[in-house]
């Protein structure tokens, strides 16, 4: 089933619970409706700048046609505007969700269902907003968003369930030649929960978490920030300063949490 565009659009929300294979499909399509809305948006503003150009002229000397010109040249401007807001974001957010079904093809049965809930939401909710007098109209705006859900079922019986919340630090300000600019920074905090067969991996919990810790390796922008486990749960949260080692990150911590389950697993058959 195709994805619902219009609701995509109007919300900026995708959610379904499907198979790996039409997840990555999914992904796709709404990477190819970004790029088509993108494109008909500078056709529109394209086409508006020459009837713009073209009604001015001819409305100094023939009004009657100049004048239908630039009524036309506000209806593409308003299908522009239409086209511009109805295109999906975050593009690296479907690049990050592709990666991670990707990575569950080798740890999940193919047609084991995966509960996938994604914003595309760039600007978040709003956790502050002051002044940052180091810039001429310097404007600081911290946010959040809570923009991933996933949880499936992995071979070997484990639930697994992750979000991603990404924290926004934005920086507005007019530069000595007069232009508007803006920053932003964005931290984002993985947290994956794994609830376990006991009879597999036996007590992990037995092990003192900052020694465990250490069979968990991040890339130099990760830091993990919690690990807790129970007799029959671990759930571990990692903060991830760079964009681009996200991936790499959650795929990391993964592979850590299995060296935690495998050590276990061979405590409890000594």
């Amino acid at each position: 089933m195709p994805i619902n565009v219009s609701e995509l659009t109007k919300t900026g929300i995708y959610q379904t619970k499907a198979t790996i294979e039409i997840i990555a499909r999914d992904m796709d399509e709404i990477d190819a409706l970004r790029v088509s809305r993108r494109k008909q948006k500078n056709q529109f503003f394209t086409l508006a700048a020459i009837a713009f150009v073209a009604g001015a002229v001819l409305t100094a000397v023939t009004p009657w046609i100049g004048v239908p010109i630039l009524i036309i040249f506000g209806g593409l401007v308003y299908a522009g505007t239409m086209a511009h807001r109805s295109t999906p974001e975050g593009p690296d957010r479907t690049n990050l969700v592709k990666g991670l079904v990707t990575k569950l093809a080798n740890d999940a049965h193919p047609r084991a269902p995966v509960s996938v809930w994604i914003s595309l939401d760039q600007k978040g909710n709003t956790i502050s907003e002051k002044p940052w007098p180091v810039k001429k109209k310097g404007k600081e705006r911290r946010a959040t968003c809570d923009w991933l859900r996933m949880e499936t079922t992995l071979l070997d019986g484990t639930e697994l369930s992750q979000t991603i919340t990404d924290f926004f630090r934005d920086r507005t300000y007019t530069n000595p030649r007069g232009k508007f600019k803006k920053k932003r920074r964005i931290t984002a905090v993985v947290v994956q929960k794994y609830g376990f067969p006991p009879e597999i991996y036996g007590d992990p919990a037995r092990f003192p978490d900052e020694e465990i810790g250490k069979l968990i390796h991040l890339p130099p922008s990760a830091t993990l920030r919690g690990l807790r486990l129970t007799d029959k749960t671990l759930t571990a949260k990692v903060q991830v300063k760079s964009g681009s080692d996200l991936l790499q990150s959650c795929t990391m911590l993964s592979l850590g949490v299995y060296r935690i389950f495998n050590l276990a697993r061979l405590v409890a058959q000594r």
